[in-house]
């Protein structure tokens, strides 16, 4: 099928390029300007959208360096990019022996303002072998020092993808994804509009659907979670799942685990896995302003458990004040002195206020401003 591309340029080789420019990194986004696909699914039951790619052929994904204000593009600035596989939950995809799990231009410089990834799936990835999960590219800067300090606005996430082998049919020509709530961890153009952080990004699974989807204390469908404190299957606890449907009579979650199984459970034994939690007001410098694959809150300890900040697999312990939770989020009000009848009442980040290190939280009665430390994702 036919792709629509940026015009062909010579290929420099991101190692002969530096970063940098006229332009101050914190006046920049970054955000997906294209996304072309081998196949649009509809889900007939929410109607919502599920886009294929075959890991026999190519994509392509398209990005802009914009000024963060006028959203124009930032021409005198290059920047080193990278893509990596992420599953649809944020937590990093482990790779095999010897394979690749990305293949293709992986590595390429916004020149002009503007980079083109071609990519493929590796062979090893497919949705079918990884417990039926959707992936994401993220789109990052090749240097550390560039992700830690301006992570929230060059950092983006592509659209959730389903990888299969052979598409069924023979598939249109390339579809083109729109940019989407995902375009950029501070929200495309109005998406963000003043609320900083993570606008737009996060509900762990795109809109919320259904009717129970819209309540601020219920998780939408899609959201990704970990199974806890289960006594009568031990054995199941710490697996990932992700919420197909919430039975309001029984208050239940209906939850298909990643091995394909489906368990309807008590809210109090799910908990959400969050993506991209950003790290801030620790005494590890190092830490501030990094982004993290994915975040559990473990109530017994009162800490995040945040995955991706360190090397290899290890976990580090966060309190709530130290983890900004993306919007969408869906929280528990604590430790709040001036109106403690609001503790233990549930609601929905719907603003992220960095600069005054606050929350916007509905709940079903009111929209209140809370500290970070105030809530604690459900």
């Amino acid at each position: 099928g036919s792709m629509m591309i940026a015009p062909h340029r010579e290929h420099t080789p991101p190692s002969m390029v530096a970063d940098g420019g006229e332009r101050p990194w914190s006046e920049l986004q970054l955000a997906i300007k294209q996304h072309s696909v081998h196949k649009v699914e509809v889900d007939e039951a929410t109607g919502d959208k599920l886009y294929v790619v075959s890991n026999l052929r190519k994509f392509t994904v398209e990005v802009q360096l914009l000024d963060k204000v006028t959203q124009e593009l930032a021409t005198s600035n290059q920047l080193r990019l990278r893509a990596v596989l992420l599953y649809e939950n944020g937590c990093p995809v482990k790779a095999m022996e010897g394979q690749d799990l990305l293949l293709g231009e992986t590595e390429v410089v916004a020149i002009q303002g503007v980079a083109t990834f071609k990519l493929q799936m590796g062979q090893s990835v497919l949705s079918s072998k990884l417990g039926k999960q959707s992936f994401r590219i993220r789109l990052e800067p090749m240097d550390r020092q560039l992700r830690e300090s301006y992570g929230p606005q060059l950092i983006i996430l592509s659209e959730p993808l389903k990888s299969v082998t052979k598409l069924e049919r023979r598939p249109p020509a390339v579809n083109e994804v729109p940019p989407g709530p995902y375009g950029g961890m501070g929200g495309m153009g109005g998406l963000g509009g003043g609320m900083g952080g993570f606008g737009g990004f996060g509900g762990m699974g795109g809109a919320a659907r259904g009717a129970a989807a819209d309540r601020p204390d219920v998780l939408p469908t899609g959201t990704a979670v970990k199974i806890l404190d289960l006594s009568n299957a031990p054995s199941l606890n710490g697996m990932g799942g992700t919420v197909t449907a919430y039975d309001a009579a029984k208050e239940r979650y209906v939850v298909r685990l990643d091995d394909g199984q489906s368990l309807a459970l008590r809210p109090s034994n799910v908990r959400q896995v969050i993506a991209g939690p950003r790290v801030v007001g620790t005494s590890h410098a190092e830490l501030n302003g990094c982004v993290g694959a994915s975040a559990t809150y473990d109530r017994a300890s009162k800490r995040y458990r945040v995955e991706g900040l360190a090397a290899g697999d290890s976990v580090v312990a966060l309190k709530p004040e130290n983890v900004v939770l993306p919007q969408r989020t869906r929280v528990t009000i604590e430790n709040v002195q001036s109106r403690p009848g609001l503790n233990g009442k549930k609601g929905k980040i719907v603003q992220v206020e960095n600069d005054s290190e606050r929350y916007v939280v509905q709940t079903d009665e009111e929209h209140l401003r809370l500290r970070f430390g105030a809530v604690a994702a459900c």
